[in-house]
């Protein structure tokens, strides 16, 4: 008999605890939206389009574009998927525990309690585009 596959063992997993995954990982992105609006100048993409599973995160309040990010979070061992502009991407799977979401979370409050909202809008971009950049939060 062949050893099975770690296909095999993953499909096994998600049937014998596919619907606790899931419901922890979602608990798991709804504490993370819910702590994020904790942290002053913050934000986070939200919307009825939007892939909550994908924390979109932006700290340009902070003078902070995303590839300023992407570093200080790689510094604290947390990956990004993309960077686009003055946001970061973050993916998230049934894999993630809390301690994954309070990592980020505690990072990103590391960011608020060191350093200054920008003054003048965000950092690198032209004052004109600011209100154009700008999300509603």
């Amino acid at each position: 008999m062949q050893n099975p596959t770690i296909h095999t063992k993953v499909a096994d997993l998600l049937l014998e605890k596919g619907e606790e995954l899931m419901k922890r990982w979602a608990e798991n992105i709804a504490w993370f939206y819910e702590e994020a609006k904790t942290i002053p100048g913050f934000k986070v993409m939200e919307g009825f389009n939007l892939d909550k599973t994908k924390l979109n995160l932006d700290m340009s309040a902070y003078g902070m574009n995303g590839n300023e990010l992407e570093e200080f979070l790689m510094e604290k061992n947390i990956f990004i998927e993309l960077v686009a502009g003055n946001v970061v991407m973050c993916m998230t799977g049934i894999g993630n525990k809390r301690c994954d979401f309070e990592k980020l979370a505690e990072a990103l409050k590391e960011v608020a309690a060191t350093k200054e909202l920008a003054k003048d809008g965000i950092k690198g971009q032209p004052k004109s585009l600011v209100k154009k950049l700008q999300w509603k939060g």
